[in-house]
């Protein structure tokens, strides 16, 4: 019988193994009027391999998206002088097909659907996890994500050694070698 030990303890949700590596091509137009955000964001992009160009406002980034070659687009919803949803609907109506990624602060069902409305492509609200974002942007650019858990090292063959006295293992999930223990179980 397990004492002291309630549900949500047995059931509560397992840290999630984050991706180590994920490797990317590509020359990516980070249109976002933040500083903090320009930093992070091009640093994660750039860590992973992609070249990054910066726009400060939608404005500049109709003109870079327009004069240059992209992979892809990342696209802040709220600036000034000309907002993402006003920028990428310019894109959309000069022929762009590049796929645009909103970036926005706000988070709700319909700011998605308005954003995709305007022509992005898809959307991330921030702040943005690393590897959504890295994996994101994978996905747009064909790449395959490179998946590396960290895995445990296992010892050789020959540095293995028996234990003794054998371990039991008792119902209260702990692991025990005393043939005393009230809840060993026998196997």
């Amino acid at each position: 019988m397990l004492e002291d030990v309630r549900e949500s303890m047995l059931l509560s949700k397992l840290p999630e193994v984050a991706p180590k590596n994920i490797t990317l091509a590509g020359k990516i137009l980070l249109v976002e009027d933040g500083i903090d955000n320009q930093q992070l964001i091009s640093m994660h992009l750039r860590k992973a391999g992609a070249e990054v160009v910066i726009a400060e406002n939608g404005r500049i980034g109709v003109e870079k998206a327009t004069t240059g070659e992209f992979d892809l687009i990342l696209m802040d919803m709220q600036m000034p002088e000309m907002d993402g949803e006003t920028a990428t609907g310019e894109l959309r109506r000069r022929g762009l097909t590049v796929p645009i990624i909103a970036l926005t602060a706000h988070a709700m069902a319909e700011d998605r659907a308005k954003c995709i409305a305007a022509g992005c492509t898809d959307y991330l609200s921030k702040p943005v996890r690393r590897e959504l974002l890295l994996s994101t942007v994978a996905s747009y650019l064909g790449m395959q994500s490179i998946f590396t858990p960290e895995a445990p090292s296992m010892p050789e063959p020959s540095k293995i050694r028996a234990v003794s006295p054998p371990i039991r293992i008792c119902s209260i999930f702990c692991i025990n070698s005393s043939p005393t223990c009230p809840s060993v179980w026998s196997g």
